[in-house]
This record gives structure tokens, C-alpha cells and sequence, in this order.
């Protein structure tokens, strides 16, 4: 009878320890998947960080070019040429308009 006792707690040792290497690998795998997951998001932490800086400098060069025009449009006398100014400056006012939606998303 303790032969029988024995050997059941035989099996299930045997048993538990299939089932720890069989959880091992599981586990091992779940960690690589949560190292790819890491450097995925610190991948698209970092395009996030360029796009930031290129609507940033987007923004400041609108904002200087819509300041010019406007600036020489006062000193401009010529009907044309205003209307030209007038058009950069819409055209700068669009793209800051397209940097502002940019930086809210």
C-alpha cells in the first residue's frame, strides 16, 4: 500500500513539474511579447516626439511668414501686389489651421 502511495505522489511530482516547465514557457513567451510591445510603443513614442517638433516649427514658420505679409502689405501701395500678400497670408493662416488640428489629435 505505501508503494502505491509512493508512487501516485511520484506521478503527480512528476506531473507538476511538466506542468511548471509547460507555465515556464508561457511565461517565457508573454515576456517576449510584452519586450516587443515596449519597443513598439517607444517607437511610436518617438514618432510622436518628430511629428510634435515638425508642426512646432510648421507653426513658427507660418506665423513669421503671415507677420512678413502682413506687414508689407501695409507698406505696399500697388492694388496687385496687396492682393498677392493677401493671399500669402491666407495660405499661412491655412497652414496654421492644419499645425492647430495636428496638435489636438
Amino acid at each position: 500500500m505505501g508503494y502505491i502511495i509512493g508512487a501516485g505522489g511520484a506521478v503527480l511530482f512528476v506531473s507538476m513539474i511538466f506542468l511548471l516547465i509547460s507555465k515556464e514557457k508561457s511565461l517565457r513567451g508573454i515576456e517576449k511579447q510584452r519586450k516587443e510591445l515596449e519597443q513598439e510603443v517607444k517607437s511610436i513614442q518617438s514618432e510622436c516626439r518628430k511629428a510634435e517638433e515638425k508642426n512646432k516649427k510648421i507653426w513658427k514658420l507660418a506665423n513669421t511668414i503671415h507677420l512678413y505679409a502682413a506687414l508689407s502689405e501695409e507698406e505696399i501701395k500697388v492694388e496687385a501686389v496687396k492682393q498677392k500678400q493677401q493671399e500669402i497670408m491666407d495660405m499661412a493662416e491655412e497652414l496654421l489651421r492644419i499645425a492647430e488640428k495636428q496638435e489636438e489629435m
